[in-house]
């Protein structure tokens, strides 16, 4: 006997189809309708099933009781069809409430919040009709943040049938400033088309999507999504936390005073060392407060339900054999049907105004771990990976480049005060656990047993075993598993120079060369597992011309022998993986391997170009036979910079690198910044809004944040990814800058979301402000403090006035704008802010000022004034 109720007709097709999906018999009860505001089922399990699919055919395959009951498919007085209704069928697993949204007619948007082990899900059912064009996209842009606060849920995911061809450009902003990302790249229509996008800000990597067969005589394909919603975690960990704030730090320097260092730093170096360290290691374990915690494994085991339903033959028709596979648990089957006009439109509106209320909650997904066993990553750290480099070979003969040298230097007790003093403390501990707060903290105390230490090693040429080791963290890198990296790694090795001051000249002087119509080969090598290999034996040869000679010499020599690591996976040392000797492998604290090489050129010279490079790509190669560098072939990118969108009449030779042909690429990476073959900058702006908006999705989901947390958190981690090197991309089009300003946009609303009524937080400078200050002040330290690594950046000065005018005092300050062709040039950096600067020269003295700083806390101010 079927299971029935009273309800209408139409209402009854959408609840009995999901029913014959979602039981293999009809045995079950099911409630109909699930009364607003009432949570039922429980607890979820492992993963969460989602069936949708748009039934609107369903309605002419049904036979009889169709037939007798069911109004066909209207049109509303418009002329277009009808508005949406919606059915959700849960299984009896899942923890669900609806949530009740107050929407703007005639938006036809469902809520549910679901819960899912640890986490929350809102759960979106959107219909959008064509005539609607972009209000439902804009209502959830402007209000999911919002919802996702208010119903403290930690993910999104959206369903439905919205048509998001037509509206393509909303709905890629929609996904981009929420950091959303969409799962479904199959058709979904019989049109070839993708019209029922399954969205979530959920990685693709925890969400599956895949066609389903047509439901009925349905034009729409049934949509399976599958979401994993529990990570492994590894074991409990316990952690120390030393509580650096409450230090007794009048006591401890009054200790470490006391301390008879003579007695102490006896023996020879190794000796003193150790013992230097465990007193101090001492005096911080009586001093500094700590507590231990342990971190637990709050998620169990990710592992796959093998229990399977087979859906009723007699219904199954509607379902290919992916569709046939369901999983039985956390099953949301969701549905959505043209309305039908006729005499049942009343008692189906109120139908449709009924289930408003259903939404639905579920998890914050939290993501696995890369590291599942310690054993499966020993091979990173055997020997036998650096096999390839002969540390033995004879070094090449380098002649001396210096008549100077140096075998010695001096150290004082007041230079090692100082350097102490200045110490970051914010930097990690190194593997003798000593903390840089006691280093800062209590420069006076230690100096003078350090400055003993350090002339001891000066004068044997020895460094001290236990300052070899190193404390090596592996993280996970997609292109290649697990890499080992030092801490204490950077790229900046010279003061006041950094990455973006390079991209800034590199970008100039290929945009430039475009302007003027001129083409640009790009070359970006690689070396091969760079942070590998160093070649000792070549590297002290280096160093020996140069004039490094006597002791200093053989106390670096000594630095590099006889290293070893300790290795740390998720703050634990692993001891399955001891820590071992280090030969000739690892690059001591630093490591560089990037080289751009670029040879402009006209268009008609590229033959000639082309074999250029081939022979400086041969000479590169021969040098890293000579000295142990191997280059990576198949890392290298080759980018034509050009303004010619059509083929060229003569097709460009092959750039050959080692034997291997290099292909053009029509992008490329350099130091992060992406890099297309026209310069806009529009794909390096469109990833760097994506990871954005998913980091201030990460910020959003902690939820004990309050107004002043999240600000501080969406500067030190969002806005800083977005204005990483943003001169370099600063002529990229205004809609696509525009992106990031809408994350910010987003921030300062999750900021007032979480600020307390009756407090006001102050709104946030404008990204392009900041991005216009920080072009005046690399002017200012080119021109006025001639900042020699900027020299490429510099401009002639405006010629001063043979007669007297309001502006010749100012002229002699003033630059020559550079001329420019192109649209893209004008608003490159050298043109738009020199502008800036002669304006800035015009109305007011502040480039006069004699710091970097107070010219820039002034030209914030100019900026920002109307």
């Amino acid at each position: 006997m079927l299971y029935s109720f009273r309800v209408s007709v139409d209402s009854f097709l959408l609840l009995f189809i999901p029913l014959v999906l979602l039981y293999p018999s009809l045995s079950q009860p099911l409630t109909p309708f699930i009364q607003p505001g009432v949570m039922f089922g429980r607890k979820s399990r492992h993963q969460l099933t989602i069936i949708s699919a748009n039934v609107r055919g369903l309605l002419t395959n049904i036979g009889d009781l169709v037939n007798s009951h069911a109004t066909r498919g209207g049109i509303d007085a418009t002329g277009h069809t009808g508005p949406l209704v919606v059915s959700l069928f849960l299984h009896k697993s899942l923890l669900v409430q609806p949530r009740n949204v107050d929407l703007p007619n005639p938006l036809e948007i469902f809520f549910f919040k679901i819960w899912a082990q640890h986490q929350t899900v809102l759960l979106c059912v959107c219909y959008r009709p064509q005539w609607q064009v972009r209000e439902p996209i804009v209502f959830l842009q402007t209000h999911l943040d919002e919802l996702l606060q208010l119903y403290t849920c930690n993910h999104v995911v959206i369903v439905g049938d919205m048509n998001q061809h037509l509206v393509a450009r909303s709905f890629k902003e929609l996904l981009t400033v929420h950091g959303l990302f969409s799962h479904v790249d199959f058709p979904t229509h019989i049109s070839g088309s993708s019209f029922d996008p399954v969205v979530s800000d959920l990685p693709d990597s925890v969400v599956t999507c895949s066609p389903l067969n047509a439901m009925g005589s349905s034009n729409h394909m049934a949509i399976l999504t599958l979401i994993q919603i529990t990570p492994q975690r590894d074991a409990a960990v316990t952690r120390t936390n030393w509580l650096w704030g409450k230090a007794d730090w009048k006591r401890l320097c009054n200790a470490l005073q006391q301390t008879p260092w003579n007695s102490i730093l006896v023996g020879d170096l190794n000796n003193q060392v150790h013992s230097f360290t465990h007193t101090l290691l001492k005096h911080q374990e009586q001093y500094v407060p700590c507590h231990s915690y342990t971190v637990k494994p709050l998620d169990q085991p990710w592992s796959a339900i093998d229990a399977l339903v087979q859906p009723c033959d007699k219904y199954s028709n509607g379902l290919n054999d992916a569709g046939k596979k369901i999983l039985k648990p956390n099953l949301a089957v969701v549905l959505w049907v043209a309305k039908p006009d006729g005499p049942h439109s009343s008692s189906i509106k109120a139908w449709y105004q009924m289930m408003m209320h259903h939404h639905c909650t579920s998890l914050m997904v939290q993501w696995p771990p890369k590291i599942r066993t310690r054993q499966r990553y020993s091979h990173l750290f055997s020997p036998t990976r650096c096999q390839y480099l002969n540390p033995e070979r004879p070094t090449p003969y380098v002649p001396a480049l210096t008549n100077v040298s140096t075998s010695t230097f001096t150290i004082t007790t007041e230079g090692v005060r100082q350097r102490m003093s200045q110490v970051d403390t914010n930097k990690a501990l190194g593997p003798d656990n000593i903390s840089p707060h006691i280093h800062k903290c209590c420069a006076s105390q230690l100096a003078t047993p350090l400055t003993t230490i350090f002339q001891q090693c000066i004068t044997t040429g020895v460094w001290p075993t236990l300052w070899k080791g190193a404390r090596v963290v592996a993280f996970y890198k997609r292109e290649r598993g697990l890499i080992p990296r030092t801490t204490g790694l950077s790229f900046g090795f010279r003061i006041n120079r950094s990455a973006a001051d390079l991209l800034l000249q590199l970008s100039t002087t290929w945009q430039k060369s475009l302007d003027q119509g001129k083409d640009t080969f790009i070359i970006v090598l690689e070396i091969a597992g760079a942070f590998d290999k160093v070649w000792h034996h070549g590297l002290i040869t280096k160093l020996h011309s140069l004039g490094i000679r006597g002791h200093l010499l053989h106390l670096l020599q000594d630095y590099l022998q006889v290293r070893f690591l300790r290795v740390f996976m998720n703050g634990k040392h692993l001891t399955n993986i001891p820590s071992m000797p280090v030969y000739h492998r690892l690059i001591p604290e630093a490591y560089a391997d990037d080289c751009t090489l670029t040879f402009p050129c006209d268009s008609s010279d590229h033959r000639a170009t082309v074999a250029h490079v081939n022979q400086v790509l041969q000479t590169i190669v021969v040098w890293g036979r000579r000295w142990q560098v191997d280059l990576a072939p198949e890392k290298t990118q080759v980018m034509l910079i050009s303004r010619r969108h059509s083929p060229l009449d003569t097709p460009i030779p092959t750039i050959l690198f080692d034997g291997r042909a290099l292909p053009l690429q029509a992008s490329i990476s350099i130091l992060g910044v992406e890099m297309n073959s026209a310069l806009t900058f529009t794909g390096h702006v469109k990833t760097i809004a994506r990871t954005a908006a998913w980091k201030l999705n990460c910020v959003r989901r902690i939820s004990h944040l309050d107004s002043q947390g999240i600000s501080a958190l969406y500067a030190a981690q969002v806005r800083s990814l977005m204005e990483y090197a943003p001169l370099t991309w600063s002529s990229c089009p205004p809609s696509y800058l525009g992106l990031l300003d809408k994350i910010q946009h987003r921030a300062q609303h999750l900021i007032c979301l979480k600020a307390p009524p009756y407090q006001s937080s102050p709104l946030m400078q404008p990204l392009q402000q900041r991005r216009d200050v920080a072009g005046l002040c690399v002017i200012y330290k080119t021109h006025k403090q001639s900042a020699p690594h900027l020299t490429a950046l510099h401009q002639p000065w405006a010629q001063l006035h043979s007669h007297t005018t309001r502006a010749a005092a100012t002229g002699d300050d003033q630059l020559v704008i550079p001329f420019a062709r192109t649209e893209t040039f004008l608003h490159s950096f050298l043109p738009r802010y020199t502008r800036m600067w002669n304006h800035l020269v015009q109305q007011t003295q502040l480039h006069r000022t004699t710091s970097l700083h107070t010219f820039k806390s002034a030209a914030n101010a100019w900026i920002k004034q109307p």
